[in-house]
C-alpha cells in the first residue's frame, strides 16, 4: 500500500519466524500463523475497496455495496492466508522427528516452505472461488512476499531465476538472516540494516526509464476513458465513434502494431460498418490487436481478435484465466449473496458478467511476427508470460490489453500490477506493452524498467501513444 515502506516487511517476517520457531505447537500457534498471513493479504487485497462506489450496475446497491466488498476482501484474504498452516505443520514434523538436529537446519526448509505456503494459499483460493468460469489452479498471486523485493532495482533482478517464487524465497532468507544477526550479534545487525536501508534509497540506483537506442518495431496503443456497465444508446454510440476515429488516426500513421484496450470490440460492428472498416484498413500493413466479448453457446468468452494487415488474415485467441472479481461468480458467493437478499445482483452478474474460459486458448498457431497476448488480470498468474513464451518463443513482444473501469483510478492496484509485470518481464526476457481503458499504458522491459510512451494525438475520451522497442 505504501511501496517505500517495503523494508518494514522484513522486520515483520523476522518476528513471524521467531514466533514460529520458539512458541509451543498448539492451536494458538496455528491461529496466529494463519491470522498473520491473512493480514498480509488484507493489505494487498485492499484494492477491492477502490471499486467503491459501485457505479457500473444498472441499479443501486446502497449500503449493501460496502458489505459485499467487505465480504470479498475478508474471505479472499482468508483463503490465501490458510496456506500458512504448512509452516506450522513443518514445525510439528521437525519437533517430532528431527528435534536432535541443530535448529539452524530448519531455516532453509522454512524459506522453501514459505513459498509453498503462498502457493497452497493460491490453490485454496481457487477451490473456494470455484465457479463456471474457473478451474483449480495456483495462479492468484496477489500479495506474494516476493513482490516486495520488486521495489528494489537491484533485488528485483533475482526474478530472472524463478520469477516471484525466487523473490519470495530470497525475501524470507533475507528476513531470517536479519533475525539471526539481531539475535546473535547486535553490531553486525545494525550494520546490516543500515546497509539495507542505504541500498534501498531511490538515489542509490539509476532509475532512468528513457529508451536507449533505436527500436526495431513501432508500436502504437490507444488509451481510452470509457465507462463500464449499463449505458444508454447515445453513450454507446459516442464511445463507438471515438474508437473508430482513434483507430483511423492510428492507421494513417502506419505503425507496425496497434494495440487496443481489453474488450474494445473494434471488430464487432454492424455489417455495413465492418464493410466500411475493411475498405479503410485492407491496404494497411499494421497488425491490429483487438479484444471483444463473444457468445459461445449460452456462455460469454473474452477473446483477442488479431488482424494482420500484411497477409489480411485474422486469428482469435480466448482468455485462459479469469479472476472472481468481476469476471465470473463463484458458487459460494452466489449462494451467500442470495442468502442476504441480493438476488438482483447475482442475476445481473450471471447474465452479463459471467465469463467462461474459451476452447481456443493456445497461441502456438499465431504467426512468427504476431505478439503473444496476455489479457488483463492474467498478470496475476506468476507463470502467465512464461507459459506464453514457451508456446511462442519467437513472439516479438507481449501485448497486454487491460481495462480498469471498475477500480476508480486505484494507485495501489496499478503499483501492484507494475510489480507483477516487471517480475514477469524479467523472468521471461520479453517486453510487455499495455493498452488500457481507464488505466495506464506502459512498457515493461526485460531489464526491469517501466517506460512511458509518447502521446502523439489526443481525442475525446481517447489518446494515441507510440513507442519503438527493440525486440532482438
Amino acid at each position: 500500500m505504501i511501496p517505500g515502506l517495503w523494508v518494514v516487511s522484513l522486520l515483520g517476517t523476522g518476528i513471524f519466524l521467531h514466533l514460529l520457531l520458539t512458541q509451543s505447537i498448539n492451536r494458538q500457534l496455528l491461529f496466529g500463523a494463519v491470522l498473520a498471513f491473512t493480514v498480509k493479504y488484507l493489505f494487498s487485497a485492499s484494492i477491492f475497496w477502490s471499486t467503491y462506489p459501485v457505479n457500473f450496475l444498472p441499479f443501486e446497491l446502497g449500503f449493501m455495496q460496502l458489505f459485499i466488498i467487505f465480504i470479498y476482501w475478508l474471505t479472499s484474504s482468508l483463503w490465501l492466508g490458510l496456506g500458512a498452516s504448512v509452516l506450522v505443520f513443518a514445525r510439528w514434523v521437525w519437533d517430532k522427528f528431527y528435534s536432535d538436529y541443530v535448529n539452524y537446519w530448519l531455516w532453509p526448509i522454512i524459506a522453501l516452505l514459505w513459498v509453498g505456503a503462498e502457493i497452497l494459499g493460491s490453490f485454496v483460493f481457487s477451490i473456494m472461488t470455484i465457479g463456471d468460469g474457473s478451474y483449480l489452479n495456483i495462479a492468484y498471486s496477489l500479495g506474494y512476499s516476493g513482490y516486495l523485493l520488486a521495489e528494489h532495482d537491484l533485488l528485483i533482478q533475482l526474478s530472472k531465476l524463478f520469477g516471484v517464487y525466487g523473490l519470495s524465497l530470497f525475501f524470507v532468507a533475507l528476513a531470517g538472516f536479519g533475525y539471526f544477526l539481531v539475535k546473535r550479534h547486535l553490531v553486525p545487525a545494525v550494520i546490516f540494516l543500515c546497509f539495507l536501508l542505504f541500498i534501498s534509497s531511490d538515489w542509490f540506483w539509476d532509475n532512468n526509464s528513457s529508451v536507449s537506442g533505436l527500436g526495431v518495431v513501432d508500436v502504437m496503443v490507444i488509451d481510452t476513458n470509457f465507462a463500464s456497465g449499463e449505458m444508454n444508446d447515445a453513450s454507446r454510440l459516442q464511445q463507438r465513434q471515438s474508437l473508430l476515429k482513434a483507430v483511423e488516426v492510428a492507421l494513417n500513421k502506419e505503425p507496425d502494431y496497434l494495440l487496443l484496450p481489453e474488450d474494445a470490440g473494434f471488430f464487432l460492428g454492424t455489417a455495413d460498418e465492418n464493410q466500411n472498416l475493411k475498405t479503410k484498413y485492407e491496404n494497411t500493413d499494421t497488425t491490429i490487436i483487438d479484444s471483444r466479448t463473444v457468445m459461445n453457446g449460452s456462455k460469454l468468452n473474452l477473446e483477442a481478435y488479431i488482424y494482420e494487415g500484411q497477409t489480411q488474415q485474422s486469428s482469435q485467441i480466448a482468455k485462459r484465466y479469469l479472476v472472481p472479481q468481476g469476471e465470473y461468480m463463484p458458487y459460494l458467493y452466489t449462494g451467500l449473496f442470495k442468502l442476504f437478499g441480493q438476488d438482483a445482483l447475482v442475476e445481473y452478474m450471471e447474465d452479463y458478467i459471467s465469463y467462461t474460459v474459451g476452447d481456443y486458448t493456445s497461441q502456438r498457431s499465431l504467426g512468427k511476427e504476431t505478439p503473444a497476448i496476455l489479457f488483463c488480470f492474467e498478470s496475476f498468474d506468476p507463470t502467465g508470460i512464461k507459459q506464453l513464451m514457451q508456446e511462442r518463443p519467437s513472439a516479438p513482444f507481449v501485448a497486454h490489453p487491460v481495462s480498469h473501469a471498475w477500480f476508480n483510478q486505484s494507485e495501489i492496484l496499478w503499483h501492484q500490477l507494475d510489480s507483477m509485470l516487471r517480475v514477469q518481464s524479467l523472468w521471461s526476457g520479453v517486453h510487455i506493452v499495455t493498452a488500457s481503458n481507464q488505466g495506464r499504458s506502459q512498457v515493461y522491459t526485460p531489464t526491469g524498467k517501466i517506460l512511458d510512451m509518447e502521446e502523439i494525438v489526443v481525442g475525446k475520451n481517447w489518446s494515441l501513444k507510440k513507442i519503438s522497442i527493440d525486440t532482438r
